[in-house]
């Protein structure tokens, strides 16, 4: 009898380290679960700025052409935003393309099942981007989308912010080729 008693204490405790060894499994699933999706929207929205950006400063660039004289104001036709505005559906893109090719990437403020953000700010020289850079015009556009988690209710966080931003500059080129492009900055 007393055997048996034994026993039957060994199994509980075998049950009871089952128990924790498998909640801390869930736990480190869910966690890989919640950072890969992250990961793979960071990504997306990455592309989606950088795009969105490079349809802004191409936009102002064919707009005013390589030999404009940019100065340090806002160029007529071309759009300068000082402060960071929102990209709702429908707005009419601030500087040419920004909205659209967020949306055409999968980004659009109010878009899609989750809490989605795009801010388009842009402006002349000097960047505040590129501080050294004589840039002749910039676009700069952040997207923002909440995501929600597998166990963040748990936790008592349901939602993972994943921000990406893209600047794209219309900026001279100097040596050889020299000239005036449009590039990545940030």
């Amino acid at each position: 009898m007393h055997m048996r008693r034994q026993q039957d204490d060994r199994r509980g405790q075998a049950l009871v380290m089952v128990a924790f060894a498998m909640v801390a499994m869930f736990a480190f699933m869910a966690l890989a679960v919640d950072l890969g999706l992250a990961y793979g929207v960071r990504k997306s929205a990455q592309a989606a700025a950088d795009a969105a950006a490079l349809a802004g400063a191409v936009g102002a660039f064919n707009l005013l052409g390589p030999d404009a004289d940019y100065g340090d104001k806002c160029p007529p036709g071309v759009v300068c935003l000082a402060v960071p505005a929102s990209c709702p559906l429908g707005f009419p893109n601030p500087p040419a393309g920004t909205c659209l090719y967020a949306s055409l990437n999968g980004f659009s403020t109010g878009g899609g099942g989750y809490r989605t953000t795009v801010n388009v700010q842009s402006g002349v020289y000097p960047s505040p981007f590129a501080p050294n850079v004589r840039t002749k015009y910039w676009v700069m556009v952040q997207v923002s989308e909440q995501i929600p988690r597998i166990f963040g209710g748990i936790l008592n966080t349901p939602f993972i912010t994943v921000t990406a931003t893209g600047v794209a500059s219309i900026v001279d080129v100097i040596g050889p080729p020299a000239g005036t492009t449009v590039a990545l900055v940030q």
